[in-house]
């Protein structure tokens, strides 16, 4: 059986969705997304997983097929007993390891929880109103009406969030044990290929990716535009996650995102969701940013229904979702942790010198940016 060609392991905040989603547009890639591995990790069934795409690789024989791995990575009470799983279903020379500067994958760790913790990727708990359902037959304007006199007072995100100390703490700062973690896989992976994050994932239209493309011996020229702009922030994700159900006699009922790519063309969190043509087209048609109304499948209405789209694309979808998301960015912006204090990087330097010690003697060529805040004073 034809095993996978690579394993890639962005170990703890180290751009592990991005990743998945820039080496899918890949053409001579194909990344098995992250969460279907650890649907396979959860249940045993990574050899199944393997089986299912043996014809996809003697089809493709010059495609390079392989996974991004996205949970137990370090947190896994039995990390080595995983790694040994994958090493059955992976090329011995397929390892990729991305790590980020310890400091920096902590500040995003503790974000990203804030996030979770304080808005729970719902409109409600910022203030918001977003109805569940809309029914295209009673008109745009009632629902507009309601969503506007709605009350918008967030709730005070202090309130919701827990001390960040509780994070940086011995259970929590495994995650970026990186010595510890990188021996574990090379124990199964001899021949591992390690990363620093900020190569890999470095805002230039024409380089960024192109290490990671030419350890996985694809065409290292091939360049997303999406690296010419800031990656999809937290206010984007957030309003990722908050939907609407249009329904009506004559359009199916269908369950419908609008985010935003105009700063992010190859947004990260598009997940390759089939896009609504007709959408696409009439907010590119009306308004001058692109706008993608996003469903599955794609919406092919009959041309009775396409008025009643358009009045509601027009009259409340694009109005209301604009002003959430001023909303919501905002309220994202105002909670967020913008550096840590020089207590937490203490605490974090204490916690980890042995193994930080470690890892820097293990990868000799990590960017000196690396070596410098960690042995600052």
């Amino acid at each position: 059986m034809k095993l996978f060609d690579f394993l890639i392991v962005p170990v703890y905040r180290s751009g592990g969705t991005a990743i998945q989603t820039f080496i899918s547009s890949h053409p001579g890639i194909v990344a098995i997304p992250k969460w279907r591995l650890d649907h396979c990790l959860e249940n045993h069934q990574e050899e199944e997983l393997l089986e299912s795409f043996q014809d996809v690789m003697l089809s493709n024989p010059d495609a390079r097929v392989g996974l991004v791995q996205h949970r137990y990575i370090g947190e896994h009470e039995n990390l080595d007993g995983v790694v040994e799983r994958l090493s059955r279903i992976v090329r011995k020379d397929g390892l990729v390891m991305i790590f980020r500067n310890h400091f920096d994958a902590v500040l995003s760790g503790m974000n990203h929880r804030r996030i979770v913790q304080y808005c729970d990727y719902s409109f409600a708990k910022a203030g918001l109103f977003w109805p569940d359902r809309v029914e295209l037959g009673r008109g745009v304007r009632p629902f507009r009406d309601e969503v506007e006199s709605a009350p918008s007072d967030p709730d005070e995100p202090a309130e919701r969030i827990s001390e960040e100390a509780t994070f940086i703490s011995d259970q929590a700062l495994q995650y970026v044990r990186y010595a510890a973690i990188q021996e574990t896989y090379e124990k199964y992976f001899p021949r591992a290929k390690v990363f620093d994050y900020d190569e890999i994932l470095a805002a230039d239209n024409r380089r960024a990716m192109r290490p990671l493309f030419e350890a996985l011996k694809a065409d290292k020229d091939f360049y997303l535009p999406f690296f010419a702009t800031s990656q999809a922030g937290t206010s984007d994700r957030f309003l990722s996650h908050n939907g609407i159900t249009i329904f009506c006699r004559i359009v199916a009922e269908r369950n419908v995102v609008l985010r935003p790519v105009t700063m992010n063309k190859n947004a990260v969190f598009d997940k390759a969701a089939a896009i609504g043509q007709i959408y696409d087209r009439y907010i590119r048609k009306l308004f001058a940013e692109e706008l993608c109304l996003v469903t599955s499948p794609p919406l092919e209405p009959s041309e009775s229904a396409k008025g009643q789209i358009d009045a509601f694309l027009r009259g409340f979808f694009f109005p209301l979702w604009r002003k959430n998301h001023e909303i919501a960015s905002r309220v994202i912006n105002g909670f967020r942790v913008r550096s840590l204090s020089k207590e937490q990087e203490s605490l974090i330097k204490e916690r980890l010198a042995p193994d930080a010690a470690r890892f820097l003697e293990m990868n000799p060529g990590l960017e000196n940016s690396w070596r410098a805040s960690w042995e600052s004073p």
